[in-house]
């Protein structure tokens, strides 16, 4: 029960800087609020500007990895204290939790506090971490 109880304030901690992070940690202002809704086009853009030396490899793995580790701790921690959770809500979860971090970065972009970029491809990258954190957990058991 003290595991428990320890692991779910860890957990609390993680979520308070992920909010953080992706709600209010502003990266430079662009000057202008982007909203992307076309699946995989930023990581094709990620992928080229890496073939074509537009884009170094930090760059991109740190975008593209980072949005995968994003939400891995998530899918961990939901199979650890639901370890009888089924494929489909861990799938409607791994779905829904980054949605509502994009909705959230949309909302405050459009209030005028945030610049951070709204993307469906954060959306599947976060979902891909997930999953990875779920499997993991659910491979322990």
């Amino acid at each position: 029960m003290m595991k428990k109880v320890i692991i779910t304030l860890i957990f609390i901690v993680y979520v308070l800087i992920l909010l953080g992070f992706v709600w209010f940690l502003n990266p430079e202002d662009l000057g202008y609020n982007t909203v992307n809704t076309t699946p995989f086009k930023t990581i094709d853009l990620y992928i080229k500007g890496l073939e074509q030396g537009t884009l170094n490899i930090y760059t991109v793995f740190l975008n593209l990895l980072g949005n995968i580790m994003l939400l891995l701790p998530l899918g961990l921690y939901i199979v650890y204290m639901w370890p009888n959770i089924n494929v489909s809500s861990v799938i409607i979860l791994a779905i829904l939790f980054p949605a509502m971090i994009e909705i959230g970065q949309y909302l405050l972009q459009e209030i005028g506090y945030s610049h951070r970029a709204v993307d469906i491809d954060d959306i599947i990258l976060n979902s891909i971490g997930f999953i990875l954190g779920a499997l993991i957990m659910k491979g322990r058991s």
